[in-house]
């Protein structure tokens, strides 16, 4: 009798932590059920997951437009990985530009202010994300370890073995695909990832989020002229 009740806690145990919506750093991400969502551009679909107050897609921009590329130039690349794009390219800065409203001379070796959310190259009800939607993102992750680990993909990561492997509790899926510079050369897959934001900085850097191997998920810098990856946040 003893035993069948242990036995009986252990699964009402079990039972009430299948039943939480939170996972091992507390942010309601729905128990990584995901969306998707149809880009009626190209008829991409991609899948889309809910972390905290967020909708993102969970898969790279894939979107060909002027100044994006290929991961090696090569298209199977495009199509694991998403296109690599310069920030230019990526807030659009021609529409951006041509606003009527309130035109903005934006891109390489320029300044502006950026407000509101910047649809960019992301199709319609999803935008570029801003500096500070990257940063409610790491916040809800936790410490920068935290987060580093949450949102990388378990796999296609090199293994440090002083450092923790990813684990992607979040279900945000990011791969270590590396950029491109502005003489056509590609960095080594693996130890790191740089996403754009909207978000502008200095003349020739804008404002991206960088996920490394060695433990380190941040809001930093990346030059404008260079091609990274891109993520779109839900309006």
């Amino acid at each position: 009798m003893r035993s069948f009740l242990i036995a009986l806690a252990v699964i009402v145990l079990c039972l009430m932590g299948c039943e939480s919506t939170e996972n091992s750093h507390n942010v309601y991400v729905k128990e990584l059920v995901y969306g998707s969502f149809t880009d009626e551009r190209d008829g991409q679909v991609y899948k889309t997951i809910v972390i905290g107050e967020q909708t993102w897609m969970v898969q790279n921009l894939n979107y060909e437009v002027e100044n994006s590329y290929c991961y090696a130039d090569d298209l199977k690349m495009c199509k694991k990985y998403g296109r690599l794009y310069t920030w230019a390219a990526a807030i659009d800065s021609v529409a951006l530009a041509n606003d009527e409203d309130n035109p903005l001379d934006c891109g390489y070796d320029k300044v502006c202010e950026i407000f509101g959310n910047i649809k960019g190259v992301c199709p319609d009800g999803w935008h570029l994300p801003s500096k500070e939607e990257w940063a409610a993102l790491l916040a809800l992750a936790g410490d920068e370890s935290d987060a580093c680990v949450a949102l990388r993909a378990t796999r296609e990561w090199n293994d440090y073995d002083a450092y923790p492997a990813a684990t992607n509790d979040l279900g945000f899926s990011a791969f270590a695909v590396s950029g491109r510079d502005d003489e056509g050369h590609f960095g080594q897959n693996g130890s790191i990832t740089h996403f754009l934001s909207s978000s502008d900085l200095y003349l020739k850097l804008a404002t991206c989020v960088v996920l490394d191997a060695f433990g380190k998920a941040r809001v930093d810098k990346c030059f404008k002229h260079y091609a990274i990856s891109v993520r779109c946040i839900q309006d």
